[in-house]
């Protein structure tokens, strides 16, 4: 069906006539009337600049041919299929209209890309995609002459989107397991999409991957220089200082108001009130540096000028940080030891815990 219809001429009013001065609109409406009347094989550019000079135009508008050039396009597209003649009638249109290649490529983007997009999004809603669906989407790419390369990046992009959203989930709760691993690597294969994940990502999985391993018992052995028990096994080690809060006392003067008097020379009296308040506070000390040792039993910290020794259960609890880990004892003060990744040095100590 012809995207075009005829339509009336405006009429010119007593001062255009007058003054003589044309309607352009009208231009334009006979323009579309000649399309609506034709064939556009038919046409040649003769007849738009016939047109266009009776109503005092030098030039087609820009505007106003993307205008019409996408009705037409619209048009086409609406049963999601161009035909042969439909893709004929499209090429001389753009001629007619002198409308550039660009011009054509954003009509396209912002018509024949969305039908494509739509397309995707309901065949992966299922987050699958299987033979009879790839042709049906090869068949639509075809039919809306859109560039095979373009259809890939479209195609790409959703896949993206899902496997990001996965691979979210996947990581959340900062622990992932072998089966998690595989059921994302299948939920690509079945995309018939390719897993590219960053150097950072990377990372994050073998770090979340050690952290489900250690809480289900796979513990890591690293050497140590330490004498360890029968039994005992060594499962952490990184530089570390040792640090406790310690109570300070601070003595503020205070004077309230007073009188002086002088009694002698050199000596005097002052009469009125005289106070020492004392404030005391928590701060922060380092006891020690030199090397945290996580076993298979206790805590042990090997440094200059003191050592330490904490059994498990001897630990009530422990206080995570990213940067250090705080051990609450049955009795006597609470160490904090500060090591580069304290995040790991809290899984491993809860999973070890849990198991003691």
């Amino acid at each position: 069906m012809n995207p075009f219809q005829e339509k009336p001429l405006v009429e010119q009013g007593f001062f255009r006539r007058l003054l003589g001065k044309p309607v352009l609109e009208n231009a334009y409406i006979e323009l579309e009337n000649l399309l609506a009347r034709n064939n556009w094989i038919d046409l040649h550019e003769g007849h738009i600049s016939d047109i266009l000079r009776s109503h005092g135009l030098k030039r087609f508008d820009h505007s106003r041919a993307i205008e019409m050039y996408k009705r037409a396009f619209v048009k086409s597209v609406e049963d999601e299929v161009i035909n042969d003649s439909e893709t004929e009638n499209l090429a001389h249109l753009r001629d007619l209209l002198g409308i550039k290649n660009s011009d054509v490529d954003e009509v396209e983007k912002q018509i024949a890309h969305p039908i494509y997009e739509r397309a995707v999004r309901d065949i992966l809603a299922d987050e699958t995609v299987n033979p009879a669906e790839r042709e049906r989407l090869d068949q639509l790419r075809r039919a809306l002459r859109l560039d095979e390369e373009k259809a890939v990046a479209i195609y790409a992009a959703r896949t993206k989107e899902i496997l990001q959203l996965r691979f979210s989930e996947m990581v959340g709760d900062k622990r992932v397991s072998d089966d998690e691993v595989e059921g994302f690597e299948k939920r690509a294969e079945a995309l018939d999409a390719r897993i590219e994940l960053d150097s950072s990502a990377c990372q994050l999985v073998d770090r979340f991957r050690t952290f489900w391993r250690i809480e289900n018992g796979m513990f890591p052995e690293v050497h140590t220089p330490i004498n360890l028990q029968r039994g005992e096994k060594c499962h952490f080690s990184a530089s570390a200082t040792w640090q406790q809060t310690r109570t300070v006392t601070k003595a503020i003067r205070y004077g309230g108001p007073t009188v002086r008097i002088r009694i002698m020379k050199g000596l005097y009296y002052r009469a009125g009130g005289y106070n020492i308040e004392r404030i005391t506070q928590e701060e922060m000390r380092e006891v020690s540096s030199g090397t945290l040792y996580i076993t298979s039993k206790r805590i042990v910290f090997h440094g200059e000028p003191k050592n330490a020794s904490i059994r498990f259960s001897s630990v009530i609890s422990y206080v995570p940080y990213s940067d250090a880990i705080e051990i609450e004892k049955t009795s006597g003060r609470n160490p904090i030891f500060r090591v580069n990744d304290g995040e790991y040095a809290s899984v491993l100590l809860g999973a070890l815990l849990a198991r003691d």
